[in-house]
């Protein structure tokens, strides 16, 4: 089956950064803003995330860490961690501070995965799982460093991006006039769905942090599969029946970003199509297709696959006419004298 693939590629403008009332002087606030998209998470919904912090002196190389996995929440405009005072953290002058935060659908990590600060100032995610039961947009905050002032340090303002990639179906009718399809139980399956994300290499141009080359030999993975084909199913918002030359489009489902090297991630559907005559709907076929594709996602990106659909697509044979005309025969010479003259009728006068 033909897939003819459309990439929309994550935008790289932002929306309007939120505006945080001014910091108190000595105390450590954050603002956000989330790369623009149509995304789960965008700057309407984003309400909460997890920030992980340290700092260091200029006469030490201790590394001091003051947030591990604290939750920041949005108050009305107001971005907040502490409940009360006595619950704030306050610059120190010449101190070297350090920031990464994540943000995820509910709040909560699949299963199994968790979040490491690591060398108190960056994230790895490992064990994050993203599959048909583990739909989550997961958004990143790269470190941020600031070396405190003795007055006048600024709320500390995440830049989000999202490290997942997302992608979407079309199936389009392109059947003649008067047939309809209808898509049932569609999936994508055998995706990668489960690795780890490295926020060390996350701002390298060029490196996908869910495939680290840089990492330590002990640390490289390449996502892989937590099960024997994992699978996502894909449903259809807005109705899965089509009629001539209209669509059916799937909702969105998130996947690991990935390279892959063979046609090895399957589409399974069903198809069933229908020929309207008269007032009646009439079954022209209904079949199980398994078509594969190689897609090579990257991480912020959002990708539009249309699939079109018509009779020679989906294997029908359409019926076709053809019509010749015989010769005459030759002509026969006959003889005239075996016509006896005396057996012509008699002239009218």
């Amino acid at each position: 089956m033909a897939l003819a693939a459309a990439a929309m590629t994550g935008c790289s403008q932002s929306e309007v950064v939120e505006r945080a009332s001014d910091a108190q002087t000595g105390r450590i606030g954050f603002s956000t803003h989330v790369n623009k998209g149509t995304r789960a998470i965008d700057n309407n919904n984003f309400s909460q995330f997890t920030v992980f912090g340290s700092y260091t002196m200029p006469t030490s190389e201790q590394r001091i860490t003051i947030f591990n996995g604290q939750d920041v929440k949005k108050d009305a405009d107001k971005w907040t961690y502490a409940a009360t005072d006595n619950d704030l953290r306050y610059w120190i002058e010449t101190a070297t501070y350090n920031f990464a935060a994540y943000g995820i659908d509910d709040n909560t990590l699949p299963a199994g995965a968790n979040a490491n600060y690591r060398d108190n100032r960056y994230l790895n995610f490992t064990g994050f799982l993203c599959n048909g039961a583990n739909q989550k947009d997961l958004v990143y905050a790269a470190p941020k460093a600031h070396t405190a002032l003795a007055e006048g340090n600024p709320v500390v303002a995440m830049d989000f991006k999202h490290v997942l990639s997302r992608i979407q179906f079309v199936f389009k009718n392109s059947f003649p006039e008067g047939y309809k399809i209808k898509i049932d139980g569609f999936k994508v399956v055998n995706v990668r769905d489960k690795g780890n994300f490295y926020g060390s290499v996350f701002e390298a141009n060029g490196v996908n942090p869910w495939v680290n080359p840089n990492a330590g030999a002990d640390e490289y993975t390449a996502p892989e599969r937590s099960v024997a084909r994992p699978e996502i199913a894909m449903s259809f918002p807005t109705g899965d029946v089509a009629e001539s030359g209209a669509s059916a489009t799937t909702g969105t489902a998130y996947v690991i970003p990935f390279a892959y090297t063979e046609a090895n991630v399957h589409l399974e559907f069903h198809l069933a199509v229908t020929r309207v005559e008269g007032q009646e709907e009439v079954a022209i076929f209904d079949k199980t297709y398994n078509a594969q594709m190689m897609p090579e996602w990257v991480m912020g990106h959002q990708y539009r696959y249309t699939i079109d659909l018509t009779g020679s697509e989906v294997g029908l044979e359409p019926i076709e006419f053809s019509g010749t005309v015989g010769d005459w025969s030759d002509w026969e010479d006959e003889n005239a004298g075996s016509i006896e003259a005396g057996n012509l009728p008699a002239v009218q006068e």
